[in-house]
């Protein structure tokens, strides 16, 4: 596998950041699969809008279905002008590269939104805590 050591000042090219992924991502087996891809939301910097486009560029060829959740944290929903402006996606890039990808706010704090998978023992939190703590807790 190729490492990308950045040496320039003004970073990896749009066709570098391909590649990169490309060749990357081929060492997953993707293909058929559906695909979720964690991205920042707009209270973080960086070029996320060509990333996310070079994501798909790659993943959507192969893949069932590809989608982007935005990690909120306990940061407001964007609305779609909000997402649009972040991603730079024009109407036209709704028809074209966006078409078929979902682009999903994490709701963190709409509780129906969340399962229950599993639990940690009154037993298995005393042990991680070291004592300070001994109760059940659900994983969701």
């Amino acid at each position: 596998m190729k490492t990308y050591k950045l040496e320039k000042k003004e970073g990896l090219s749009e066709q570098e950041i391909f590649t990169a992924f490309s060749e990357g991502l081929k060492q997953c087996d993707l293909k058929g699969k559906k695909v979720l891809v964690l991205i920042p939301d707009s209270t973080r910097s960086g070029p996320y809008h060509i990333l996310v486009r070079n994501l798909i560029k790659v993943l959507k060829p192969d893949v069932d279905k590809l989608d982007f959740l935005i990690a909120l944290g306990t940061h407001q929903v964007m609305t779609e002008e909000q997402i649009s402006k972040f991603l730079k996606i024009s109407e036209q890039d709704k028809q074209d590269i966006f078409k078929d990808v979902n682009i999903f706010n994490h709701e963190w704090e709409d509780k129906s939104t969340f399962k229950k998978i599993g639990e940690f023992s009154e037993e298995e939190i005393d042990k991680l805590s070291d004592g300070l703590f001994r109760e059940k807790v659900d994983v969701e």
